[in-house]
């Protein structure tokens, strides 16, 4: 149902609405009053009314006669006409009969009130002393103090228009742009949007406070090894410290000061802080680091006394905080700082290098015997000795073999080296080996009964299985009862074990012989061959005893032959082996078919020393005596069966025997030879030379014969310019030449050839100076040379040529010489190359400028630098080049490079540097004015997510319900309640709390009050 009143809906209505109510008198029915509606756009009544006027009960406004009012809906007691309204209670119109009880129109009263002063609307400073209804601005100067009667926050929303007044009581509207004076009470008030009245007035009183900047020198020095910080920056005052002249952002006073940078100081005052600023620019001197390294040996038990010099103050970093205790042990690898003299920023920083002291171990002393396996000598070593070290005498790997050693005591040196600073450590190792058994390897054989003829014979071929084998030892079962045992029965199997015992030492050896029945294939026998006779012998008829028919003849290649030897077919010497088989043995005999003997023609044969098979000259050898198949021996005895070796140089009157291969021979025929002398020329040889090379010897260039080096009583044709035999390049022609020895027995003259060469010598190489960055890492291979073709070049780095330089050499600046030496290896002169390298230096950075807040979105251009014409890469070397605007990322190395501005050369070690962003404080807004002017529209904490990605913020209203929840996926917030029961509306103006949990285990929760405007 709607309701409409005279005022919202004119005349007519109200005519309409009197007609109503007459009509209903008329036909004698009762009608409920109706309360008029001033806000038709809010569900329910709403009257409104302002403080000034005192509204009253009767001041209601309701459609009807007989209007009275009511506290409820079933009072039956009016409210008096004269009983005060109170604001936000609802009032109920009936009839002075409560017949309309239950059904009454109800209202609700809302009046506006005067403004409450709630302090400062913009980032205008303020004192924490306010005391409403006063308020006080710190301010420049307090003659023009730039305040506004605009810059006042008051509790009046935009439903109601606020006013300033210069009284209580004045008519004077003030214009918001009214800048504030000093001591002046301002008066405000609202007026109510559904009327026309205006609330009583709130007064105000200003007071404008001026602090003065503070006062110090403009620019100031420190020194990086204090690390001074903000608070060394002197002034007059305690101060506040900000990055600009306008900045909102304090920083804190542990701050560390950057080399060059201009910090802006704020004098914190009784009342105020100042509102301008003192600018200070610093210079943080860097420290001056100087590196050594100071060596000791672990067993020196080095202290921080022991660290030169010896009467310095040392700490463990450059903060300078604590010296340390000169009793302290030095720790390997650990830095130590020399303390900073008064007024100098240089300290020594030295690295201890403590090396670790060599162990051999503690003296040890072993016993082995002496069939001990080998092992390790360096396992068996007391304690825990280092490895690696060497024994004295040498073990090879380590190893000890009793066996090879011996017995006795064998005394070994064990040294690990040490090093400058530590002396070796040398242990003693001492091994007994003593006497240990040794039976030997067990034996297993088989014989025939024709082998053994009693007991005895098997008991000796037992004992030969012990023949070279230590005899101390004892058989089980005796050989005596193996004996007796073979008496009995001679066929069969013969087992004994033999031991041998020393101290506590044994070793045994099994002993087994197998005994078969033998058949009989007579004795052996040799025959010998009659040279020219060629009969055909029967072999079988050759044999001794009285061999079994039914046998196979052998060849010596195991060929199975007739038994018939053809001397005019079959070769000699050869043996023939006849073999019977009976009961599971066989016997073998054999007869030797000797060669004849030879006959020799010439017994006073002459040889020269030198002799040519065709193959080359050699030396006459036995091979050359005649007749070739005789084998000859330095001996006529014919017992003596050892030949000569047919490769044996022939000695001048020595006397051989010619003998055959078998030594069967009972007469062998003297042979007495002479050696003749031979010319020596040497062999022909190849000599090459370069136009350059100096007079030589030609014949000194020979090579060797296999009589050595050449005879010099020679002659060269076609002679030399020299008529000696010295070669001088730059006369004599390259050719031929025949060098030749005359003889002086019966044998040949000896001549060679000489073929000589003569290799041109090629210019200097084409070479060219060069000048280039050190970054570009430029090589021995990049000189530019231009050699003739096939020639290769060689550069050296002394005009001496001495000292060659390899093509990997990275070059360095001076002077390099080039050479070119053709394929025949004539070298040139040198030509010579001026090499300049330039380099820059690595670029420093100040202490701590690589660290900044997150919220102040770095730059790479914002790294504090020691150097200017500084460029930024993403890796150590080669990488792409990065802008200084690029906003720097937690964590990551960036790489700087010097550029030299005189030769334009970057460094060749680039400095690496890691940003570091930390959390700082976030500026919170105090205020916002979602009105969609694009311009603070929303309330956000910039950064917050960045720094703190599991926030969460809640943001409530004056009587604390929500209106706003959000976290990283929601962090802004444009006026719309999204919580409580408010729903999804515009939230008035007015203030707002809000309560941010930072969830990240360390930082404490953050409240605050915040502003809404329209």
């Amino acid at each position: 149902m709607r309701n409409f009143t005279p005022r919202k809906n004119g005349l007519p209505f109200f005519l309409f609405t009197l007609l109503l109510i007459s009509g209903s008198a008329l036909y004698g029915q009762t009608t409920c009053p109706t309360a008029v509606d001033q806000n038709l756009s809010d569900a329910g009544n709403q009257q409104y009314f302002c403080d000034s006027a005192i509204p009253e009960v009767q001041d209601l406004s309701a459609q009807g006669t007989d209007v009275v009012w009511y506290a409820d809906q079933t009072s039956t007691t009016p409210l008096a006409d004269t009983q005060l309204l109170a604001t936000n209670t609802i009032y109920y119109a009936g009839t002075n009969t409560a017949s309309c009880a239950g059904s009454r129109s109800e209202v609700t009263v809302t009046i506006y009130s005067q403004p409450e002063i709630l302090g400062i609307n913009d980032n205008k400073s303020q004192t924490t002393k306010q005391s409403l209804p006063s308020l006080t601005f710190c301010v420049a100067d307090v003659n023009n103090p730039d305040i506004y009667l605009s810059n006042i926050r008051t509790s009046a929303d935009e439903s109601g228009t606020i006013q300033w007044y210069d009284g209580q009581n004045s008519s004077t509207v003030l214009p918001d742009n009214t800048e504030l004076v000093n001591g002046a009470t301002y008066w405000v008030d609202q007026a109510n949007p559904y009327g026309s009245c205006r609330t009583n007035r709130q007064s105000v009183k200003i007071e404008l406070i001026s602090e003065p900047a503070p006062t110090g020198e403009a620019t100031q020095t420190f020194c990086a090894a204090n690390n001074p910080t903000l608070g060394d920056i002197v002034t007059n005052t305690d101060n506040r410290y900000f990055v600009s002249e306008t900045s909102v952002t304090e920083l804190s006073i542990n701050t560390p000061l950057v080399d060059g940078k201009t910090y802006y100081l704020s004098a914190i005052g009784t009342e105020c802080n100042s509102i301008n600023r003192l600018a200070v620019t610093v210079t943080v001197s860097p420290l001056t680091v100087v590196d050594e390294t100071q060596n000791f040996c672990e067993t020196d038990n080095a202290t921080v006394a022991d660290l030169s010099p010896a009467d310095g103050t040392w700490y463990a970093d450059t903060t300078f905080t604590t010296p340390l205790d000169p009793t302290e042990a030095l720790v390997h690898a650990t830095e130590y700082f020399l303390a900073l003299e008064d007024g100098s920023c240089t300290t020594a920083r030295v690295i201890a290098s403590i090396s670790k002291a060599p162990n051999a171990g503690t003296a040890t002393e072993l016993t082995y015997c002496a069939n001990d396996p080998a092992f390790d000598l360096y396992n068996e070593i007391s304690g825990t000795p280092d490895a690696g070290g060497t024994f004295e005498p040498v073990l090879t790997a380590n190893s000890f073999d009793p066996a090879v050693w011996g017995v006795g005591t064998h005394d070994f040196t064990y040294t690990v080296a040490g090093d400058d600073y530590c002396d070796d450590a040398v242990n003693t190792v001492s091994v007994t080996v003593t006497e240990a058994p040794d039976a030997g390897e067990p034996v297993s054989e088989t014989y025939c009964s024709a082998d053994f003829t009693t007991g005895d014979d098997l008991i000796a071929v037992f004992n030969s299985f012990i023949a070279d084998r230590d005899q101390s030892g004892t058989f089980n079962p005796p050989l005596e009862t193996l004996g007796a045992d073979f008496g009995t029965n001679p066929v069969g199997t013969f087992s004994t074990q033999y031991t041998l015992t020393t101290g506590s030492c044994t070793d045994s050896a099994d002993f087994t012989i197998t005994v078969n029945q033998s058949p009989d294939s007579g004795t052996s026998a040799t025959y010998q061959l009659i040279e020219g006779d060629n009969t055909v012998i029967d072999l079988f008829t050759a044999l001794g005893g009285t061999p079994a028919t039914g046998g196979v003849w052998t060849a010596e290649d195991g060929t199975v032959v007739s038994g018939n030897f053809d001397p005019a077919v079959d070769l000699a010497p050869s043996t023939f082996t006849y073999t019977v088989g009976a009961n599971g043995c066989e016997s073998s005999s054999t007869v030797f078919v000797a060669e004849a003997c030879p006959i020799v023609a010439n017994i006073t044969p002459e040889f020269c020393e030198t002799v040519d098979d065709g193959t080359g000259a050699d030396f006459p050898r036995v091979s050359d005596l005649l007749p070739s198949h005789a084998v000859w021996y330095a001996s006529a005895d014919p017992t003596d069966n050892t030949p000569i070796d047919p490769t044996t140089e022939l000695e001048d009157q020595a006397v051989y025997y010619a003998g055959n291969a078998s030594s069967t021979c009972t007469a062998r025929t003297a042979v007495t030879v002479t050696i003749l002398d031979s010319p020596n020329a040497g062999v022909d040889t190849p000599v090459a030379v370069c136009a350059n090379d100096a007079e030589f010897d030609l014949v000194s260039m020979i090579d060797p014969s296999i009589l050595g080096e050449a005879d010099t009583n020679g002659t060269i044709n076609p002679p030399l310019a020299s008529g000696t035999f010295m070669f001088d390049p730059a006369v004599d022609i390259a050719g031929d030449y025949t060098y030749t020895v005359p003889s002086t027995t019966t044998c040949a003259d000896a001549s060679v050839t000489i073929t000589v060469a003569i290799n041109a010598v090629p210019g200097a190489p084409a070479t060219s100076d060069v000048e280039e960055c050190a970054s570009v890492g430029l090589t021995v291979a990049d000189l530019p040379v231009t050699p003739d073709a096939s020639n290769t070049v060689q550069w050296y780095t002394d005009a001496a040529l001495t000292t060659p330089a390899a093509a990997t050499d990275v070059l360095v600046s001076g002077n390099y010489y080039a050479t070119q030496m053709s394929p025949e290896g004539c070298e040139s002169d040198a030509a010579t190359a001026v090499v300049i390298i330039n380099d820059a230096p690595t670029p420093t950075m100040v202490s701590g400028g690589n660290i900044f807040c997150m919220v102040d979105q770095p730059t790479i251009g914002d790294i504090a630098m020691n150097d200017s014409n500084v460029t930024w890469y993403d890796a150590p070397t080669g990488g792409s080049v990065l802008s200084t605007s690029e906003l720097l990322v937690n964590g990551t190395i960036y790489y700087a490079s010097l550029t030299d501005t005189a030769t334009g050369c970057e460094s060749s070690q680039r400095l690496a540097v890691t940003a570091e962003l930390e959390k700082c404080p976030l500026p919170i807004p105090e205020a916002f004015s979602p009105n969609g002017d694009g311009i603070n529209d929303v309330f956000e904490v910039n950064f917050i997510g960045e720094q703190y990605p599991d926030f969460s913020i809640k943001i409530f209203n004056r009587w604390g319900q929500p209106v706003f929840k959000g976290n990283a996926s929601n962090d802004t917030w444009n006026g719309v309640a999204t919580e409580g029961a408010i729903g999804s509306k515009e939230v008035p103006v007015g203030v707002y709390f809000y309560v941010i949990e930072y969830n990240d285990g360390e930082t404490k929760p953050t409240q605050g009050r915040l502003y809404l405007t329209r």
